[in-house]
């Protein structure tokens, strides 16, 4: 029993210390994976806040480039309006000059030809009436081509005119054409850096989420192998802590049937030796009536003896960890 205590007391002592030993391990390694997610967390922060104080800072910039480029848009068109305004203004003072000193040329030719007629009427007047009708006759041919003149000279102006309106119409065409695809242009390029930058936002975005997906995922495979093993390590341990203790009552219950047996065996000996000693008694003693009371009084004592020595062997094998 005091073999058996000590045992006891030896194997509870070394499973406590094994425990011990297996929840310090397990402490420092939850430990570990607790500080490694925090600092994983605490670093999936400080990117998100980097990568919004970019996108900050980009659309900032984009603002004010967009307000200098437009400050610069509208100073230039300004400028291009109040050149345009004083070329036209010059092209029409041009032409004003232009108008009146071909009124002024036509008028004076009227006055002239207007002072000729009436020289010609003085004259003709003065001169014989032969004379008149040859007057007259000349003064319609001269009237005539005056008004030959005078038509050739509107038909002149006028193509001269057309042409000036249409050529200013071609330039001013053409400066409003040149003005829409600059502006066009202009658009055509805000957009495409506009839509430049929401892709290089949509594609940091999707990297950081493919990154913390993979973080993730790794996170989850050394999670899942450091499960794997401490499941092993802890199998392993209480498989060998099993064998030991399986070892250990296998010799405690060896020990205890070899100790069993010998105390059988030393019983069924000096109950065999009673036995012959007994038989020879009897054999010695048949005829006498109070040896035979005394020998059935006996048996019944041995048997309850051993009865009870059975049962109490019995109870402690029962008792016995396996």
């Amino acid at each position: 029993m005091a073999l058996k205590l000590a045992t006891l007391k030896i194997q509870a002592a070394y499973r406590g210390y094994k425990l011990r030993e297996d929840l310090k391990k397990r402490h420092n390694a939850a430990r570990a994976i607790q500080a490694q997610f925090r600092m994983h967390m605490m670093r999936m922060a400080y990117l998100a806040t980097k990568c919004a104080a970019i996108i900050v800072q980009q659309r900032y910039r984009a603002n004010m480039l967009r307000d200098q480029q437009m400050q610069r848009y509208r100073t230039m068109k300004s400028a291009a309006v109040v050149i345009q305004a004083a070329y036209r203004g010059q092209r029409a003072r041009r032409k004003i000059v232009e108008m009146h000193q071909a009124a002024t040329i036509i008028q004076r030719k009227l006055l002239t030809i207007r002072d000729r007629n009436r020289f010609l009427v003085l004259k003709a007047a003065v001169l014989v009436c032969q004379q008149r009708y040859r007057a007259v006759t000349l003064a319609r041919k001269d009237w005539l081509v005056y008004m030959s003149k005078r038509r050739a000279v509107i038909c002149l102006q006028a193509a001269y005119r057309g042409c000036k309106v249409r050529k200013q119409l071609r330039i001013q065409h053409s400066a409003a054409i040149t003005i829409q695809s600059h502006f066009r242009k202009y658009q055509q390029r805000t957009y495409y850096k506009t839509l430049c930058r929401a892709a290089s936002v949509l594609q940091a975005h999707y990297r950081a989420n493919e990154k913390m997906r993979e973080e993730m995922k790794a996170l989850r495979t050394m999670r899942n192998a450091a499960v794997v093993l401490q499941a092993a390590f802890r199998g392993m341990t209480s498989r060998r802590m099993i064998k030991q203790r399986y070892l250990a009552a296998s010799v405690i219950q060896r020990a205890y049937r070899a100790h069993c047996e010998h105390q059988q065996y030393q019983t069924l000996k000096s109950s065999i030796l009673t036995i012959q000693r007994r038989y020879r008694a009897t054999v010695l003693q048949r005829t006498d009536a109070k040896y035979q009371r005394m020998r059935s009084a006996a048996v019944v004592i041995q048997a309850a003896c051993r009865g009870n020595q059975v049962r109490k062997e019995v109870a402690r094998w029962h008792q016995l960890p396996l």
